[in-house]
C-alpha cells in the first residue's frame, strides 16, 4: 500500500499566540487505486511559529504511517520550502551525521522527524514543494485543517 499526503501548518508569527497543523491522506492500493482518505488536525499550541507547525504536521503524518506496517512508500506535498528542503535535500540527514544542530531551530522537533523518517529511508519517502494558496483542493484543505486546529479552545505547549 502506498500513501499520498498534503500537510500545512499556521500560526501568528508577529504573536506567537496559538498554531495548528492539518494533515490530508490518501491511502492507495499498489496498483495506485483509490482506497481511503483521512484527514487530521490538531492545534492550539501556544508560544509556537509557523515554522514549528509545518515540522509537526510531517512529524505527525509520520508518526501515524509508523503505526502501520502495511505502507510501503509516501509522498508528502508540502508548501514549506523550509521544511522540504530540510528534508528532500538531505540537510537534516547531515546534521544529524555531524551532530550539528547547535544553531539549528526546532531541534527536538528536526530528531523526532529524523527518528520516524528512518522507517521510509532512504527511498520509500518523497517530500514535494506545492506552491501555496494556488487552488489545489488538498492543500487547501489542509490548510483549513492548520487554521481549524490553531483556534481549538483547549490551549497546550509544545512537548515531544
Amino acid at each position: 500500500m502506498r500513501a499520498i499526503a498534503w500537510t500545512d501548518g499556521s500560526a501568528n508569527n508577529k504573536t506567537h499566540a496559538k498554531g495548528g497543523y492539518g494533515v490530508v491522506l490518501r491511502y492507495l492500493n499498489d496498483d495506485g487505486s483509490f482506497l481511503k482518505e483521512l484527514s487530521l488536525h490538531d492545534g492550539s499550541y501556544i508560544n509556537t511559529t509557523s515554522a514549528q507547525m509545518e515540522i509537526m504536521g510531517v512529524l505527525s503524518l509520520l508518526k501515524l504511517l509508523n503505526k502501520r506496517r502495511d505502507i510501503e512508500h509516501i509522498i508528502v506535498n508540502c508548501d514549506n520550502e523550509y521544511v522540504v528542503n530540510t528534508i528532500g535535500k538531505g540537510w537534516l540527514d547531515n546534521w544529524v551525521r555531524r551532530r550539528d544542530f547547535a544553531r539549528k531551530k526546532n531541534q527536538r522537533l528536526w530528531r523526532a522527524v529524523h527518528s520516524q523518517l528512518q522507517r521510509f529511508m532512504p527511498n520509500r519517502f518523497v517530500i514535494k514543494w506545492i506552491r501555496g494558496h494556488d487552488r489545489l483542493l488538498e492543500n487547501e484543505i489542509a490548510d483549513a485543517l492548520a487554521k481549524q486546529g490553531s483556534l481549538r479552545d483547549t490551549i497546550k505547549e509544545l512537548s515531544l
